[in-house]
């Protein structure tokens, strides 16, 4: 086949391609802080071990620059991926994080560590079926 014949269907794979690099990137031009609407905190954490959360804006997308405000006067700022890492308080109990200017607010339960070892599945015996 001559390049003149494929010239057509190589402009066309370079076409499809570009679409689907640029839909790769959803988040190219993220959205403005002032946009935060959903914050995404785990239910439970383990008194000072790292935890993540996540701010989203309406549509679901990670936005940066969005400061949460913690109930035990923790603040901290979502980075360029729209999440922020922090270390749960050491004071087991609950505690409310919302996004500034924002009404609502997301409880997480805070657990000593011998409360999470106790929480989690553990398998005490088994048995072996033998054909």
């Amino acid at each position: 086949m001559s390049l003149h014949r494929r010239g057509p269907a190589l402009l066309f794979a370079c076409l499809i391609a570009g679409v689907f690099a640029a839909g790769a990137n959803p988040q190219r031009f993220p959205p403005p802080a002032s946009g935060a609407r959903i914050l995404l905190l785990p239910r439970q954490i383990v008194s000072g071990e790292r935890a993540t959360l996540a701010v989203l804006d309406v549509n679901g997308r990670l936005t940066p620059g969005v400061t949460v405000n913690f109930s035990n006067g923790d603040r901290l700022t979502t980075d360029a991926t729209g999440r922020a890492l922090f270390v749960a308080p050491l004071n087991p109990g609950v505690i409310y994080g919302s996004i500034a200017g924002r009404m609502g607010r997301v409880a997480t339960a805070i657990l000593s560590p011998s409360e999470a070892a106790s929480a989690s599945i553990e398998v005490s015996s088994a048995r072996a079926w033998l054909p």
